[in-house]
Formats: structure tokens, C-alpha cells, sequence
């Protein structure tokens, strides 16, 4: 209803403020890297927050004081890489994350899960979009494996039951 705003940050936190004052209603250190992704859930009972980090933690909390309903790991499905030095001021794009959060009308959520990164000076991409249950549960995926491609930006047209997203490659290879 625009009466609170969800903003992610660099540092990591993820805050929600009150839309119309810009008080910040709840605050919350969540990631030693970027928190990439809000999204709220379309009742505003669940706020969803998503960090590109080494774990690509995918976090459904309590929007009053942000505690945590469930935590989803990414890195178990696009694998993780290693945080990198602090003065790799865009280092951090290499580390795992959710490119895209969509709240679908059943309450499920759709995850562009992401990562693209150089193990031993070799491109590599692991993607695959999921489709998560509100109590956290993975209940589809795509492709049924990570794929070596980008998977990013998904966009949801309900009427129509169809679902657009941005699939790219940066790896060495055909």
C-alpha cells in the first residue's frame, strides 16, 4: 500500500522505512557483501531479501523487525566462490546471488539464481530459475540442472502464464 519501503544495501543490511516519513521502522546486517534483491510479498507479510555473497543467502522475514521465517542457500545449487579482497571494489559480482525475485499471485516465489566466476582462470556460469513455496520449499526448477548460462531479470506476465528472462553467457566455450 506504499506505506513502507524495503531498500537493500551495499553494506549488506537490508532496512524497511516508512514510506511517507523515510523512518527507518527495522534494520537488519544480513551479508558481509551486497544485500542485490527485495522483494514483498503480495499480502506485505513477508519481505524477502537476497545477498550476492559467498553462501547467496535468500532470507523470507517478518517485515516489523525483520527475524527470519526461512533461509534458502543458493551456493548449494550454483555453487559458491571465495569472498574476494577488500579492495576488489567489484569483486563482489563474482560471488553467488538472486538476479531476480518475483511474488507470484499463489505466494510462491520465482529465484534467478546466478553465478558467474573465474576458478582457476577459467569463465564459468551456473544459473536455474526456482520456483519456492512461501514456507521455503523448492517446488520446481529450470533447467532440471544449472545450466552454463546467465539466467537473470525475470518477468512474470500472469494473464498470459508466461514467464521472459534474460539468458546471456560470458564463458569460454560454444
Amino acid at each position: 500500500d506504499g506505506s513502507a519501503l524495503a531498500v537493500g544495501s551495499y553494506r549488506g543490511e537490508v532496512l524497511v522505512v516508512d514510506g511517507w516519513s523515510g523512518a527507518v521502522l527495522a534494520r537488519r546486517k544480513l551479508a558481509e557483501s551486497m544485500v542485490k534483491e527485495v522483494a514483498w510479498s503480495a499480502d506485505g507479510k513477508t519481505l524477502y531479501a537476497a545477498e550476492q555473497s559467498p553462501d547467496a543467502l535468500v532470507h523470507a522475514m517478518e517485515p516489523a523487525d525483520l527475524s527470519s521465517l526461512w533461509t534458502l542457500r543458493l551456493a548449494d545449487i550454483v555453487e559458491t566462490s571465495t569472498a574476494p579482497d577488500a579492495e576488489d571494489l567489484y569483486g563482489v559480482y563474482r560471488l553467488p546471488a538472486a538476479y531476480g525475485l518475483e511474488v507470484l499471485p499463489d505466494g510462491d516465489l520465482l529465484i534467478a539464481a546466478h553465478h558467474s566466476w573465474k576458478p582457476d582462470g577459467v569463465k564459468k556460469n551456473r544459473s536455474q530459475l526456482l520456483r519456492v513455496t512461501p514456507d521455503g520449499s523448492i517446488r520446481d526448477r529450470w533447467p532440471a540442472e544449472p545450466a552454463d548460462v546467465r539466467l537473470r531479470h525475470p518477468r512474470v506476465d500472469i494473464d498470459s502464464g508466461l514467464v521472459a528472462i534474460s539468458v546471456t553467457r560470458n564463458a569460454s566455450g560454444p
